[in-house]
């Protein structure tokens, strides 16, 4: 939070600077040991500095599912993780279950987890953010973790997208959700 917080600081007084001139060596060093692309960090201080979102807790709260994914499913191993130009990923229009945008959010999603979104793209921006809440009210963070438990499984993430959507249509019926009902069994890994 104080590298971001420093960050739209820094941004406001030179707007200019590249990423890869931004952090300092200290705050490149920090973001490298919780699995952050420095340039997508930046992104994210941008877009806040210009148009005030993500939220500065929004950004903790993904940050932070991202680290656990790093540390845990991916054990702190950078390795030769190339990122996927931007061009590759699915068109907004493209649908699935009738869903426009969702294929293009799961993807998102997964190769946020795995450390290989394009930092151009913007996991968590207004597109993103307004998809969750339509259908199911979820945060962001929420369905980084889904996509997690999912194992990459675009089916099982579908039916606990679903699920959610469902939950909150009927709010006042609403039954109590059980962890061991969605897919993965509670499990992280």
């Amino acid at each position: 939070m104080n590298i971001f917080n420093s960050g739209v600081a820094r941004y406001y007084a030179n707007p200019q600077v590249v990423p890869d001139n931004f952090f300092n060596r200290e705050e490149l060093d920090l973001l490298a040991e919780i699995g952050c692309n420095h340039r997508e960090m930046h992104n994210y201080i941008r877009t806040y500095a210009n148009y005030g979102c993500p939220t500065p807790s929004n950004v903790l709260l993904i940050t932070s599912v991202c680290r656990s994914y790093f540390l845990i499913a991916r054990r702190g191993i950078t390795g030769n993780t190339q990122p996927v130009p931007a061009r590759n990923m699915p068109h907004e229009e493209e649908e699935m279950q009738g869903m426009p945008y969702l294929p293009r959010l799961i993807k998102k999603a997964l190769l946020k987890l795995y450390g290989t979104l394009d930092p151009a793209l913007l996991y968590g921006d207004d597109k993103d953010t307004t998809f969750l809440r339509d259908h199911g009210n979820i945060h962001p963070a929420d369905f980084l973790m889904m996509a997690w438990r999912c194992h990459g499984d675009q089916q099982k993430l579908i039916s606990a997208l679903l699920a959610a959507t469902r939950a909150n249509e009927q709010p006042a019926e609403r039954e109590e959700l059980n962890v061991s009902d969605l897919p993965g069994n509670g499990e992280l890994l």
